[in-house]
Formats: structure tokens, C-alpha cells, sequence
């Protein structure tokens, strides 16, 4: 597949999934090589609400489906650069490609994904080329991207905040934290955090929002009448309240498993 061919290096992942016998399956990748992965035997075509096949999901870097439909219709493909770009912006590791000499250290360790010490490096840079704008420049460039890649973390982290789902919200900055131990945002993340458990409403929501989270976990372990159960109880009490759309996703998902 050409898609494939074109994209699996800058990170796109293809998975199919068929019902018929691993044999056939095999014949027909043989046949037309075919070289992505595909999954034999598959039956989960009711949790996905498919009704057709072929049928296609673009789902991004958050697990969220962005386009759904036959893959041979036009959009999708469109879709594949910002997708991938904000994955990649996302990614705790940050790649750069042919970094000036004054920022190989920096780079080197932005590639590791420790993001904070990346930042320390580009601090200490601008005082030891105070004097040197050619250097500084440079240095000013990259803090101004590592900028842009810390923007579109609090963006995320404010969908969050949108749905009401802080106890995720939570789980997520607090690993950005540890990424970026060291750098400004990793101090306004954790004070940010602080804010939260002072606030009343948010604090509410927050454990329904684990609840919710919960009932999820089980949904996955094989458990899903269970967890059906929980999410009707937690339905009931987000109602009227920023999370009660993400409760009812959740119910409507797990109904599906």
C-alpha cells in the first residue's frame, strides 16, 4: 500500500483486522504485498459499531477516532500530516533533526525524552554565549519550539478541563511533570495541580472522574456488565455537570465490548 510505504516512517501505524482464517489471510497478503500487520479471527467489529466492511478508523495519538468510513473514500488521507505532526509534538521524545553544533547536547537529551534537562542545557547556553548573537540566536530558536511543543501539551490538558475529566487530566499532568522536570512547565504544571485540589468543583469531579476510570479499567479486563453498572450509578450523578457527556461516551463504549 502506498499510504503505508510513504508514512510508517514518520509513524503511522496500520493495523487490519479480518475474520476469515489466519490461511486465507495469509494467501491474500502473499498475493498483493501486503506488509502491514493484520489480525486474524477478529470479532470485534460490534464494539466499533461496523456494519460493513471494508470499513476504516483514523485514530490518533489520544485514542480518539478522528474519521471513520470506507478507507477507499476521499479525506482520510488528507487527515495523515497533522495527525502525525501533533503525535510527534506530543511524543515525550522530541527528534531534531540536524541540530546546530551549539545544540547537540541539548538535542541529544531532548531525543532521550528528558525534556527538562534539554531546557537546563539551553539556559546555561545563553549565559555562556551572552556575547555570541550567531549562538544565541540559535539557542533562542530552540526554546522558542520547545515552547511551541509545551503550548500543545496545555491544550490537550485543557480538553481535559473541557470534559470535566480531571482525574485524567491528572494521570497526564503528572507525567508531563516528570518529563519535564526542570523547565518552567513543569512548575506550572505541579502548581497547577495544587490549584485543582483547592478547588471544590473540580475536586468533585475529579472523583467521579476516577470512577469513571475505573469502571473503564474493569470494561477492559473482561468485566464489562460490572462496569455497565457503575457507569449507569456515575451517570446519574454527573448529570447536570461538565462530565456528564464523557460518562455517558464511556457507557455507550463499554456497551459495545
Amino acid at each position: 500500500m502506498k499510504v503505508w510505504e510513504e508514512y510508517a516512517p514518520k509513524g503511522l501505524t496500520i493495523l487490519a483486522l479480518s475474520d476469515e482464517a489466519s490461511g486465507t489471510v495469509e494467501k491474500h497478503m502473499e498475493e498483493h504485498g501486503m506488509t502491514y500487520p493484520i489480525g486474524t479471527g477478529a470479532k470485534g467489529s460490534r464494539a466499533f459499531g461496523v456494519k460493513g466492511i471494508p470499513a476504516a478508523f483514523l485514530i490518533d495519538h489520544t485514542g480518539t477516532i478522528v474519521w471513520q468510513g470506507h478507507p477507499g473514500n476521499a479525506g482520510w488521507e488528507d487527515m495523515l500530516d497533522g495527525a502525525l505532526e501533533k503525535a510527534a509534538l506530543m511524543a515525550d521524545q522530541w527528534t531534531i533533526p540536524s541540530p546546530p553544533a551549539v545544540l547537540k547536547k541539548a538535542a541529544a537529551l531532548a531525543q532521550k525524552g528528558e525534556m527538562g534537562k534539554a531546557w537546563k542545557e539551553s539556559e546555561n547556553l545563553l549565559k555562556r554565549f551572552v556575547e555570541d548573537p550567531l549562538k544565541l540566536a540559535e539557542v533562542r530558536t530552540f526554546q522558542e519550539n520547545f515552547g511551541v511543543r509545551v503550548k500543545a501539551q496545555n491544550d490537550y490538558i485543557a480538553t481535559f478541563g473541557g470534559d470535566g475529566c480531571y482525574q485524567e487530566a491528572a494521570n497526564y499532568v503528572g507525567d508531563r511533570i516528570k518529563v519535564y522536570k526542570g523547565s518552567p512547565a513543569a512548575d506550572e504544571w505541579t502548581a497547577m495541580l495544587k490549584t485543582w485540589s483547592k478547588d471544590a468543583e473540580i475536586k468533585s469531579l475529579m472523583k467521579l472522574d476516577k470512577k469513571r476510570l475505573d469502571a473503564m479499567e474493569k470494561a477492559f479486563a473482561g468485566d464489562a456488565d460490572k462496569a455497565k453498572k457503575s457507569l449507569r450509578a456515575l451517570m446519574k450523578k454527573a448529570k447536570g455537570t461538565r462530565i456528564e457527556a464523557a460518562m455517558e461516551k464511556a457507557y455507550d463504549l463499554v456497551s459495545g465490548l
